[in-house]
Formats: structure tokens, sequence, C-alpha cells
């Protein structure tokens, strides 16, 4: 940008020989001339208020390409050197290309220094008059685009979203991308600055309508199967049972596996998920049934009475052998008695024959 300022002859004292200041004054006007048209169309200019200039700053950023920023002006220009800020107007495909953006200056004067403006075209001129944001006018209609979704499976029922890429459009999910079936997101685009949407459009609402139970298949039939069960006996009266291993199935016991003579377990079998029982299946009731009597050798004791017990004398009977093969019965009974009696007549016989030896002797 070239910008000219003409300062007033101060007189002779100036010193310099009429002809040079003649020179000065004419280039002067030169640069002056030239300084004006280079910023066509020119704005009238008019002096600051309060020797200060509003003027549109560029950023980098096309959210907002804009800051509105009021400096001071003095005789050699504007301060913070904003104009040599040069460059275009904003528009959208700046940026896209590595290319940055001028500043947008308003045309003023102050003591002999004259600014013509920068950036005042019919965009520029609306952007500044707009406070320094880009009227809708000048936005680029861009239509939203529709968001990508996978397909859910069996294997994989949730639904993935992918937001579209638009240039000059936003895009905002209300929730996860990631939906479990009978989740539900809204896509809703918005315009970036400089853009406008088109007419009608609006959010993306996203559903995964998978239904899993489509996805059930025929349960599988099983037939429970036997418990198996240890043999007692006297040595070892409980009964052990045993669970059967079935695939699908779950055996249950009601009680203890290991049963006393007496006792009872029910097992019951019911199907795991994606089984079932086939007919007529029931659970099964095992019972320890040994009979512990029958280990004793022993016969059980007859009933007991109240009342008295006589004894008789036996009659003496001469001793009998027992029959071959057949066992002397033991305990109190007519041979005992027999016995008893024997050895009671020889004992006495003894006593009479000494009693005899004796009174010969004397």
């Amino acid at each position: 940008m070239i910008t000219a300022r003409i300062d007033k002859p101060s007189g002779p004292a100036s010193g310099l020989p009429r002809a040079h200041r003649v020179l000065a004054a004419l280039t002067a006007a030169a640069f002056a001339l030239i300084g004006v048209t280079a910023f066509a169309p020119a704005a009238s200019a008019s002096a600051p208020a309060n020797h200060q200039v509003t003027l549109c700053h560029a950023t980098n950023s096309d959210a907002n390409p804009y800051v509105l920023v009021t400096v001071d002006v003095t005789a050699g220009g504007l301060q913070g050197g904003h104009d040599d800020h040069t460059g275009p107007v904003w528009n959208p495909t700046l940026k896209a290309n590595h290319q940055s953006w001028g500043d947008i200056i308003p045309a003023f004067s102050y003591t002999e220094f004259t600014f013509a403006g920068l950036n005042l075209t019919a965009e520029g001129q609306a952007i500044l008059d707009n406070g320094c944001q880009i009227p809708a006018a000048q936005a680029i209609t861009v239509t939203p685009e529709a968001a990508a979704v996978s397909t859910p499976t069996c294997d994989v029922p949730d639904l993935t979203v992918t937001l579209p890429s638009t240039t000059g459009i936003t895009y905002t999910a209300s929730g996860s991308l990631t939906l479990a079936p009978g989740e539900s997101v809204t896509v809703t685009p918005s315009a970036d600055t400089g853009y406008a949407l088109t007419d009608g459009s609006a959010p993306q609402t996203i559903t995964n309508q998978f239904d899993p139970a489509t996805c059930a298949v025929e349960p599988t039939a099983v037939t429970p199967e036997a418990a198996t069960v240890s043999t007692p006996t006297c040595d070892v009266p409980d009964l052990t049972v045993t669970l059967p291993s079935t695939t699908g199935i779950t055996y249950t016991a009601s009680g203890s596996l290991t049963l006393a003579p007496g006792e009872s377990v029910t097992i019951t079998p019911s199907a795991d998920t994606g089984y079932a029982l086939t007919d007529g299946s029931a659970p099964q009731t095992i019972t320890n049934e040994l009979d512990t009597t029958a280990c004793s050798g022993v016969l059980p004791e007859g009933p007991v009475t109240d009342k008295p017990v006589t004894h008789r004398p036996v009659a003496h009977q001469p001793a009998t052998r027992p029959t071959a093969g057949v066992l002397a019965e033991t305990g109190a009974g007519p041979i005992r008695d027999e016995l008893l009696w024997a050895v009671g007549l020889v004992l006495a016989g003894g006593l009479l024959t000494g009693v005899t030896r004796r009174r010969q002797s004397s």
C-alpha cells in the first residue's frame, strides 16, 4: 500500500531553494494521487472523531474472519500498522487455498495526512457496516448431507453413525454415535460463518430399529440322564449319589448326596439357555433301602411283658447224646439241669464212700 503525507512549507526558514520546494510538492501530489486510486472505489475521507478510527481487523479464522477494533490516528498513520494489513476481502475459499485476507479500513483525513481506505469494495463496506460480521446476503448456500449408518446384525447388533464432512457445515450429535437396539441420536447441521443452509434443512434423527428377537433359534432338545448310585452294604451302609453331566442340562439335588439307610434325595433337571427338555422328563427320587437288621445276625427280641416268671422243678432224666450235625443248645434248659443233678449225685456218692471207709478203719 502507498500512502502520502504533505507537509506545508514553513517559509524562508525552511532553507530549501524554491525549485526544490516546487519539486517536492509535485512529487507529494503525485504520490497522493496514486494512494487514492490504489484503493478505488474511493470513499470520502473525514476527520476521525477523537483522533480514532474503527476498523475490521482480519483474523485467521473462517468462523470469525474479522474483529471490530478502534485505534488511534497520528500524523504518520494508524497505530499498530493496520494500514499494512493488506489482502483481499475475506471469502470462504481463501483459507482453504492458504491465502490471507486483509483489514477493512474506512477512509479518513488527519491534519495533512489522508488515507483513502482499504478493502472498501461493496463486500468490504457491507462487512464494515455490519459491525465486522459477515452479512447473510454474502453467505454461500450449502446443503447438509445425511449421516452414514452401519447395518446391525445378529453378531453385531449395535448401529454406528458416521457424521458427514461438508464445507461450511458443522454437524453436532445429541449423544453417542454407537446405538444399541432401540436407541436414537439426532444429528443437527449448522452453517459456518459465511455460509447459509438451504431452505428445508433440518436435523436428522437416527434410530437403531434392529430387533434381536429375530435372531432367536429353535432350542436344542436334550434328555436328562439318571444319576448313578453306589450299592450300600453292611460294611458301608451309606448310599452315594453322583449327578450326571449332560450338555444343556443343569441338575439340582434337594439335599445331601450321601444317604443313610432310609434317607432320600430328589434330582431335578433344568434346561440351559438354548436348550429344552424332551417330553416326559421328570425329577428322579433316590432312596437308600438297605435293611440294617439283616446285618446284625441276632433275631429281634420279643415283646416285654409284666407277668411274673415262675420257676418249676425239672424231673431228672438220663443224659442223651446230641444228634449228629445238631449243635447242643446253650443257656438254661433241660440238659443243663440234668448235668447239675449228675454232678450232685457223683459228689454225694463220693462223700458216702469216704465216710464208710473211715468207719471200717476205726
